[in-house]
């Protein structure tokens, strides 16, 4: 506890010295300047960003609802028969884990 009160005691000291001795100095506030060049780059910045924006925009815009697409398929067979091929229909689909049911 004591020695506590002793470190307090000393850094107090050495604060109260350094506020007594040291002068610091007053640094008067620098105004900053706002040149020709300022102006002019962000006034460039801001042409250059719309000129891209504008750049990227597509010409033409289509309207979907506009289009139409025909899709004709020819085919050799009859009217009745399946245009589609299954060669695994889904009826005859089995599990890969099925055999392991059915041979334990």
């Amino acid at each position: 506890m004591e020695d506590d009160k002793l470190i307090q005691d000393f850094f107090s000291e050495m604060k109260k010295n350094d506020q007594e001795n040291i002068e610091v100095p007053a640094f008067p506030k620098q105004k900053r300047k706002q040149t020709l060049s300022t102006y002019v780059s962000s006034i460039a910045m801001v042409l250059l960003l719309v000129l891209g924006y504008v750049a990227l925009i597509p010409k033409h815009k289509t309207n979907d609802a506009t289009e139409s697409i025909s899709i004709v398929i020819f085919s050799e067979k009859s009217g009745s028969e399946s245009l589609i091929q299954h060669e695994n229909p889904t009826s005859d689909w089995e599990s890969p884990t099925a055999s392991l049911i059915n041979d334990f």
